[in-house]
């Protein structure tokens, strides 16, 4: 699909959502600075993008917030429920990723182990990209993908920067 994009050059629709999950199970919060859920529809309209970036990438996470990592179910769910589901896109049809505090992307499946959802690191569709990079992020979702990085980066103000580990 990503391919099929490119070629074409199909402008993306991105929507955005701020949530954070609070240390000591208070629940989900929404539209409060921890993670931003990004989502987009493919062009043909079958297949859905969910990009969950921790916030902690422009060093705008609070103390006591659950990283992405953490809570991903609990994110995965509330940014489905109001971001995606709503365009008819059924879960089985949405690639989710993962973009996490030390900039790694990771895609996570739908299906679950051990009542958690399972993720493996994003490569490259070529050799060149370094696995779990920006570049190979972009080779797996093309133009919609550059849409989603594109559209956290004017949600944020600026590009991600790495937080000092």
């Amino acid at each position: 699909m990503a391919l099929i994009d490119m070629l074409t050059n199909r402008r993306n629709t991105v929507w955005c959502l701020r949530m954070r999950c609070r240390s000591g199970g208070s629940g989900l919060e929404l539209h409060q600075d921890g993670v931003l859920a990004l989502a987009a529809i493919h062009g043909s309209g079958a297949i859905a993008t969910l990009l969950l970036a921790d916030m902690s990438l422009w060093n705008g996470r609070e103390p006591g917030t659950l990283s992405l990592t953490a809570a991903i179910d609990e994110y995965v769910k509330a940014a489905y429920q109001r971001l995606i589901a709503t365009r008819g896109v059924p879960m089985d049809r949405v690639r989710i990723v993962e973009w996490d505090a030390c900039g790694n992307f990771d895609f996570f499946a739908t299906t679950t182990v051990g009542g958690y959802l399972t993720h493996v690191p994003v490569f490259g569709l070529s050799r060149v990209s370094m696995p779990r990079s920006r570049e190979a992020f972009i080779s797996w979702t093309g133009a919609t993908g550059a849409a989603l990085l594109a559209s956290a980066e004017r949600e944020m103000g600026g590009p991600a920067m790495l937080a000092a580990h």
